[in-house]
């Protein structure tokens, strides 16, 4: 299994901002693959982080693993 999570911004007002899941592990399956079989739109998500590292949409993934995804935040 693969565990994901989500940040949203702003946070929902019944929640931390925070959705977690779980995905069946496949053979070679990248971050990209896991966002697109789970329904998520990669273009809300700007930060992925695999086992708490930086990493990309073409980042393979291991069944086990934490995958943690940010979208895009701006200030100043």
């Amino acid at each position: 299994m693969i565990d994901i999570c989500l940040y949203t911004f702003p946070a929902p007002a019944s929640g931390s901002g925070k959705r977690e899941f779980q995905l069946e592990a496949r053979p070679r399956m990248t971050v990209g693959e896991a966002v697109k079989d789970a329904a998520i739109g990669t273009g809300d998500y700007y930060v992925v982080m695999i086992n708490g590292y930086g990493a990309e949409l073409d980042s393979p993934l291991d069944d086990g693993d934490q995958v943690v995804l940010f979208p895009a935040i701006s200030g100043g």
